[in-house]
């Protein structure tokens, strides 16, 4: 992830997702913090299991199709 070419347009909070944005990537790691942002999204962030790469943050929209995932997350704090 840390190699992708730097978006090309500029980009705001409202911008259409593209790219590689619309791939799916299967992730390991450690999560170390979770954000709801005031848009509802949730960000995840993560390590690697080691501790020795670069974390990265994921993104759940505040969207219908994502709200499993959502409450799995959600889970996590109880």
């Amino acid at each position: 992830m840390f190699s992708w070419p730097v978006p090309d347009v500029r980009l705001a909070q409202q911008s259409e997702r593209t790219g590689i944005e619309n791939k799916w990537f299967a992730l390991t790691g450690r999560v170390v913090a979770v954000k709801v942002e005031t848009d509802g999204d949730l960000h995840i962030a993560l390590i690697d299991a080691t501790g020795d790469k670069p974390g990265i943050v994921v993104e759940t929209p505040a969207k219908p199709q994502w709200c499993e995932i959502r409450n799995m997350v959600f889970s996590w704090t109880l």
